[in-house]
């Protein structure tokens, strides 16, 4: 139930809970539990309700041979229990045959089942909290495809559960294995810290902060060197690491916050035995410091990934393969990121990365975030356009002296626009192509200087 909807009397009122509630946390997920449960008792407090937690302790003690059993300390007959488990929770261990074990996945989910069949047929109604969804990231593969995640929810809901509440589904379809059962996905916004830090001036950003917090791995989106640079200040440059990757699993770079101090806006280097060439528009490949394609060969042990009904990647025959993303080496082997070939804007015959002009701009106090697309025009070829979510509008004249301040004349957009908000996908990332075609049907007519 979204509890920003309803006053906290309106949440607990006995018209809307069928039942009591009830909170368990599986080994790993006590910090989460313990967060949901101190907004839950505050709510309960503003509607003059005297409660000292929702948790009913449970543990899943562990015998020497290795099997678990799952215990709930205190009655939950009759209750609307929620289950808080996470399967990415990688740091908890186990000690099996005098050996130090960690936590997989396949551990948590074994143990999200055992608390499950121990409150199974007494709780009125059991819902499981899953921030990362369980083999969330396997369903999609089609070649020795595995289908962890919809055979977990299947067996889910075949033990009694009736919800299912995650953050960020990598493939929201998956729901389609149990269309019986409830499954809420909420999608966080993309790029969290940084919308934060751009609409909260005052907002604290300190090592007091994040004392509990000892190492940082950050991927998916570009992160700013502003914001690289604050980590590496509250958790030390050797805490800190960077992922670069691709949901087909074509290879993979890392690096650490030391390696990035000497390598300022690297990715890293390969990582489990990927290999790494850039290319030019011939297939000849670059030498350092020359910006080309992307190619890489898969890092040992993972899987050969296809499109579905679509074009299949960028292939040389020889193990290297291609999602379009343009970058370069340096001499020291390091991997820079620059742009998708596919983000790339001919204008006036130069090549200009989308992602280098966005990023100059948003660095500016009052742009909260922005995108630019390749419109036709009859005199460039494609004219740069920006849309622009910002704290206040300001001049075209003003828009463009600042970014004269940072990056060539041609590369600054020629015209721009504002919105209320940048339309995304359901993944929270910035769905560049639809924007694109929407302005190029738009046709935007706004003066040039």
């Amino acid at each position: 139930m979204p509890t920003n909807t309803v006053s906290p009397a309106e949440f607990f009122s006995s018209d809307r809970q069928e039942a009591e509630l009830s909170l368990i946390a599986c080994p790993g997920a006590e910090v989460l539990t313990q967060q949901i449960d101190t907004h839950l008792v505050n709510w309960a407090r503003e509607a003059g309700i005297e409660v000292d937690s929702f948790i009913a302790p449970a543990e899943c003690p562990r015998f020497q041979s290795g099997d678990a059993k799952g215990l709930v300390k205190r009655s939950v007959r009759g209750h609307d229990v929620f289950l808080v488990v996470d399967p990415g929770n990688y740091a908890l261990t186990y000690n099996l045959f005098g050996n130090t074990n960690h936590m997989s996945p396949d551990d948590h989910y074994a143990n999200l089942k055992r608390l499950i069949q121990a409150v199974a047929g007494r709780a009125h109604r059991v819902s499981v909290i899953m921030p990362s969804l369980y083999g969330g990231r396997q369903h999609r593969r089609i070649n020795r495809e595995s289908l962890d995640c919809a055979v977990a929810l299947q067996e889910l809901q075949a033990m009694g559960v009736s919800n299912i509440i995650t953050f960020d589904a990598h493939d929201p379809r998956v729901v389609n294995a149990v269309p019986l059962m409830s499954f809420d996905n909420v999608m966080p916004t993309y790029q969290v810290l940084k919308t934060l830090l751009k609409h909260m001036p005052d907002l604290s950003f300190n090592k007091d902060d994040f004392k509990t917090l000892r190492s940082l791995c950050h991927t998916g989106g570009y992160c700013s060197p502003e914001l690289k640079e604050a980590w590496i200040e509250i958790l030390g440059a050797k805490n800190v690491y960077e992922i670069y990757s691709m949901t087909e699993m074509i290879g993979m770079t890392v690096i650490r916050g030391d390696e990035w101090l000497k390598h300022r806006g690297s990715v890293g280097k390969p990582y489990g035995g990927c290999k790494i060439e850039v290319r030019d528009e011939n297939g000849k490949v670059l030498p350092a410091g020359e910006v080309g394609e992307i190619f890489m060969t898969p890092s040992g042990g993972y899987l050969e990934t296809e499109y579905v009904g679509r074009e299949q990647l960028d292939d040389s025959g020889k193990g290297f393969r291609s999602v379009g993303d343009m970058g370069y080496l340096d001499e020291d082997g390091y991997m820079y990121f620059a742009d998708r070939r596919s983000d790339m804007i001919v204008t006036g015959g130069e090549n200009v990365l989308a992602v280098e002009v966005e990023n100059t701009f948003l660095q500016h106090p009052d742009i909260v975030d922005m995108v630019v697309v390749g419109i036709p025009d009859p005199e460039w070829g494609r004219r740069i356009h920006a849309v622009i979510e910002a704290k206040r509008e300001m001049s075209y004249d003003e828009f463009r002296r600042y970014g004269w301040k940072f990056m060539l004349p041609f590369k600054v957009p020629k015209t721009i626009e504002y919105v209320d908000a940048l339309p995304r996908k359901d993944s929270g990332k910035l769905n560049r192509a639809a924007l694109a075609a929407r302005c190029e049907e738009l046709q935007k007519d706004i003066k040039n200087p």
